[in-house]
């Protein structure tokens, strides 16, 4: 066991570390009475690894430990936000290349794309932050699906449109041309709620954890050596 001030050292090989003299002797039970988990109480000396757990601060039994990091998880309190935003990035940037793959080749209104791409985006930042979920994740997934969205239809009212270059998407052009396509074609204002809807939800809707079986959870309750706890 490592130092858990200066990560070097060995404990309990040594009651001091020769490194930074942090002494161990304040990690160590003392008195009759079993050290207990802070969370359930139960008895740390009665569960594999109790002196790992001992040493971590608050002291956690393994499955108290796994728990909290399970809710950190899905608070989406240690996302990484950065890598999210450019994951979410490289999937719209992905699909709009589809969509104009699409349009090249056939020549139709890929709305199934569009309506595919909040599906892709959302993903990619659940992915991206280490597989987190919360709020935080969602405004990006969101953010970044607008983007891909706007992107998108520039690549296709400048397709039907005939212009050689895409539209910018501030101009008034854009804006005649999407309202224009929009009351003649309605199945894009349903891509779009699609797309967002699937933004929104991927990150706030965490996957079920899986239900442990009854001999599972009897094996990880019961302390080494097949005594009580």
């Amino acid at each position: 066991m490592n130092c858990p001030q200066c990560g070097k050292g060995t404990w309990p090989a040594y009651t001091q570390c020769p490194h930074c003299g942090h002494r161990f002797e304040d990690y160590l039970p003392s008195g009759p009475d079993p050290v207990a988990c802070n969370d359930c109480g139960r008895p740390l000396e009665s569960l594999p690894g109790w002196k790992r757990a001992f040493m971590r601060a608050p002291r956690q039994c393994p499955d108290c430990l796994l728990r909290r990091r399970e809710t950190a998880r899905l608070e989406g309190r240690e996302a990484n936000l950065g890598r999210a935003a450019i994951c979410g990035l490289a999937a719209g940037a992905a699909v709009v290349v589809l969509l104009f793959l699409y349009l090249a080749l056939t020549g139709k209104r890929g709305d199934w794309v569009v309506a595919g791409l909040g599906l892709a985006v959302g993903h990619a930042v659940v992915w991206g932050s280490g597989k987190m979920y919360g709020p935080r994740l969602a405004v990006i997934s969101v953010a970044v699906t607008i983007l891909a969205l706007v992107c998108a239809d520039c690549l296709t009212l400048s397709f039907f449109a005939g212009h050689d270059t895409p539209l910018a998407p501030w101009s008034r052009e854009f804006f005649r041309l999407w309202e224009k396509h929009a009351r003649t074609h309605p199945s894009v204002l349903i891509s779009w709620g699609i797309a967002l809807w699937a933004a929104v939800r991927i990150p706030l809707a965490p996957p079920r954890p899986k239900r442990r079986a009854p001999e599972e959870a009897a094996e990880s309750s019961a302390p080494p050596g097949g005594g009580t706890a």
